[in-house]
C-alpha cells in the first residue's frame, strides 16, 4: 500500500499517506499470541515507514471479517469508523475526553460505548481510540481498552500501539478519532481451532504438546518461581539489576557501587510494593483480551503494570516510589501518549534544568527537579520529581510554554536544535548543548527514535 502511494515522497502527516491497521490470518483460533494488531504508517518521529503493534485487540476485531483497514485522505471533521459484517459506516464524532469521572482515552472509550451500546453488544465489538496527545503532539498513540458486557473496563486488556506516533497520524493526517469493530465472522482456517492438530504439529517441531511448550517458553511473562515474580516489570529489575538505565541514561557513567546503591532503593521502594500485592497477596494476573493461559498482564489495584511505561515514569526520571509512578503512567495513558517517549522527554528536560540550560518556570514547573544521581535521596526526592513530572506532562499537552510547545510539536531531536537557537548564551556558558543530553537513534537529518530501556548488541 505504501509502495503504491509512494509515501516516501510525502510528509508523514500528509493525508495521502496511508495508515494501515491489520491483523494476521490465524486470528480467532487456539494459537496464542497471534491476535496482535499491527499498524504501518509514516512516522512523524522517525520520518520513515514504521510498524507499531498492540496485543490482543484483534481477537474481537476479527469478528468484522476484515483483515486490514487502510485510511487515506482526511475527513473535514473527526470521525469514528464502525465496522462489522454488515459493512462499514463512517460517523462524525466529537472526541470527549472528560466523561463520567474518567479522563482522556478512558473517557472517550466509555462515551463511545454508552452512545453505541447496541453496536458493541450486537457485534462483541472493541474500540481503538486516540487521546488528546494525538491532536496536540507528535507523540500520540492508538489505545484499545476492552470492555466487559456490562461496560466495565476489562482488567489487563489495555492495549497500545504507541511507538512512532500512530495516533498522531490518525488524528492529524486523517481526522480519525476511533475505529470500532467486531462481529461474528468465523476463522479463515478451521484447523487453527483444532487443538489436537496444533498439538500434533508441536510434537513434530517441538517434541512436546503445544501447551507444555507454551508454559515453558512464557515463564518470564507468567511467573518465574526461581525469581518469585513474573511479567516484564517483575522480572527485569531482578534480572538486570544495576544495568537498568537511570536518570536519562546517566547511570552508564556511574561506578558499579553507585548503581547498586540505586538499584537497592528501586527494589525496596519500587519493585517490592508491586510484587507483594500482585504475587504474594492478590495474584491479580490477566490477559490482553484473548483467551490465553499465560496471563502475562499483571494488575496492581486496577492498573496494568508493564516494565517500559513504569520505568519511563519511574526510575528513568528519578521517581523510585511506585505509587507516585502509577499517577504519572495514569496521566500519560489518559492523554494517549507513548509512555516510553514521554519518559525520555521528561528526563531530557529535567536534565536541561539540572545543567542550567533551562529554568523551571520555562517548563511550567513549580520547582527544580532532583536530577543528580549522586545526591539523589530516593524517599525525599522521588515524590518531588513525580509532582514536577505531572506538571510537565500537563504543560506538554497544553503547550503552556514556548519550550514545551517546541518539544510537543517537533520532538526531542528537532526541539534540541530549536532550543539551542533560543538560548545560545546558556549553551556557550555551560559548554553543554541541548542535543548532548538527549538519547536517541538518529534517522536521516531530523528523524529519531528513543530506545526501549533494554540493552542490545550495537
Amino acid at each position: 500500500v505504501h509502495e503504491e502511494a509512494e509515501s516516501w515522497r510525502l510528509d508523514p502527516l500528509d493525508p495521502a499517506n496511508p495508515l494501515v491497521i491489520g491483523m494476521g490470518p490465524f486470528v480467532g483460533g487456539r494459537l496464542i499470541g497471534v491476535h496482535r494488531l499491527v499498524v504501518v504508517f509514516r512516522s512523524p518521529m522517525t520520518g520513515g515507514l514504521h510498524v507499531s503493534a498492540m496485543g490482543g485487540a484483534a481477537y474481537k476485531l476479527m469478528g468484522a471479517g476484515i483483515d486490514a483497514y487502510v485510511f487515506i485522505g482526511r475527513s473535514p471533521k473527526p470521525v469514528a469508523v464502525f465496522a462489522s459484517q454488515d459493512g462499514i459506516e463512517i460517523r462524525p464524532v466529537e472526541p470527549v475526553y472528560n466523561y463520567g469521572g474518567l479522563k482522556g482515552v478512558y473517557a472517550f472509550t466509555k462515551r463511545l460505548y454508552d452512545d453505541y451500546r447496541d453496536f458493541f453488544a450486537r457485534n462483541n465489538a472493541r474500540a481503538i481510540v486516540v487521546g488528546p496527545g494525538a491532536w496536540r503532539t507528535y507523540n500520540g498513540a492508538l489505545f484499545s481498552l476492552d470492555l466487559t458486557p456490562k461496560g466495565e473496563f476489562a482488567k489487563g486488556a489495555e492495549d497500545v500501539a504507541a511507538r512512532g506516533g500512530p495516533g498522531t497520524v490518525a488524528a492529524k493526517a486523517h481526522n480519525l478519532a476511533a475505529v470500532v469493530a467486531g462481529g461474528r465472522a468465523k476463522v479463515r482456517y478451521p484447523q487453527i481451532l483444532d487443538i489436537h492438530k496444533i498439538d500434533g504439529l508441536a510434537r513434530i517441531k517441538l517434541k512436546k504438546n503445544y501447551l507444555d511448550a507454551l508454559q515453558e517458553k512464557t515463564v518470564k511473562y507468567r511467573f518465574d518461581p526461581g525469581m518469585g515474580t513474573g511479567g516484564t516489570f517483575g522480572v527485569n529489575y531482578v534480572h538486570y539489576r544495576d544495568l537498568i538505565p537511570l536518570f536519562g541514561y546517566k547511570s552508564i557513567y556511574m561506578p558499579r557501587e553507585e548503581r547498586i546503591r540505586h538499584v537497592d532503593a528501586i527494589l525496596r521502594l519500587f519493585w517490592r510494593p508491586f510484587n507483594e500485592l500482585v504475587f504474594e497477596k492478590a495474584r491479580s494476573w490477566y490477559n490482553c483480551g484473548e483467551p490465553c493461559p499465560v496471563a502475562c498482564k499483571k494488575v496492581w489495584r486496577g492498573k496494568k503494570v508493564d516494565y517500559e511505561p513504569f520505568h519511563a515514569a519511574g526510575p528513568f526520571i528519578g521517581v523510585y516510589t511506585f505509587e507516585d509512578a502509577v499517577k504519572i503512567v495514569d496521566l500519560v495513558d489518559a492523554y494517549g501518549l507513548d509512555a516510553i517517549e514521554m519518559g525520555h522527554v521528561t528526563a531530557w528536560l529535567f536534565d536541561a534544568v539540572q545543567h542550567d540550560l533551562l529554568r523551571p518556570e520555562e517548563l511550567g514547573l513549580s520547582g527544580e527537579p532532583a536530577f543528580d544521581p549522586y545526591s539523589f535521596n530516593p524517599e525525599g526526592d522521588s515524590p518531588r520529581n513525580a509532582k514536577l513530572a505531572l506538571e510537565l506532562v500537563e504543560g506538554f499537552i497544553e503547550g503552556r510554554t514556548e519550550v514545551l510547545r517546541a518539544a510537543a510539536e517537533l520532538g526531542i531531536r528537532k526541539a534540541a536544535r530549536r532550543l539551542e537557537e533560543m538560548f545560545p548564551e546558556r549553551v556557550l556558558r555551560t559548554g553543554v548543548r541541548f542535543r548532548d543530553l538527549a538519547v536517541y537513534v538518529a534517522y536521516g537529518d531530523g528523524g529519531y527514535m528513543t530506545p526501549n530501556f533494554y540493552w542490545a548488541p550495537g
